[in-house]
């Protein structure tokens, strides 16, 4: 199952297969080279509604724009993009 965002990200995931040591990392958006585009610490574990919430922001939705696409990550696991 894919959630889609504001600013493009689908996210990929269901919050069960997110590894425990990832769950609480921030949230990386990288542009399709891996450039980090934007960074959002948690404040504790996430939820899907608080990932999709970040995701949603205008900020985020300008960045995605202008590198033509991006990838989402929670530590260094994957858990959506522009391009799924």
């Amino acid at each position: 199952m894919f959630y889609p965002t504001n600013s493009g990200v689908k996210l990929y995931v269901e919050m069960a297969d997110v590894p425990p040591a990832d769950i609480e990392q921030p949230l990386f958006v990288r542009d399709l080279c891996g450039r980090t585009l934007a960074v959002f610490p948690s404040t504790g574990a996430w939820t899907l509604d608080s990932l999709i919430a970040r995701l949603d922001e205008p900020r985020v939705s300008e960045c995605v724009s202008a590198a033509g696409g991006a990838d989402a990550y929670l530590g260094a696991f994957w858990i959506g993009g522009t391009e799924v």
